[in-house]
């Protein structure tokens, strides 16, 4: 488990007409370092997903907002598994 649930948004709703462009996050700049490509990917991947749920739920109630959006979801059962695992496992 990588904890990426952002993905599970980002690249299926996301808009591909970026794609290889430097408004696709997932893309690395020529020269880049691994660590400066892996920040910026996941911090703009995750931005680009709270965007696209939140034209989503642009419709809904406030509350329905967060009850609906995915990315709440995911961070919740990441959350769950991981304390679950460390309840059962211990703390490292």
């Amino acid at each position: 488990m990588a904890s990426y649930s952002h993905f599970r948004v980002e690249p299926v709703f996301g808009p591909h007409k970026h794609v290889a462009t430097k408004l696709d996050p997932a893309t690395a700049r020529a020269g880049e370092s691994l660590y400066r490509f892996w920040w910026r990917s996941i911090t703009g991947q995750l931005a680009s997903a709270w965007r696209i749920e939140s034209r989503r739920l642009s419709s809904r109630a406030p509350r329905e907002r967060i009850l609906k959006n995915r990315l709440v979801h995911y961070a919740a059962l990441e959350l769950a598994i991981v304390t679950l695992l460390s309840l059962t496992l211990g703390a490292t």
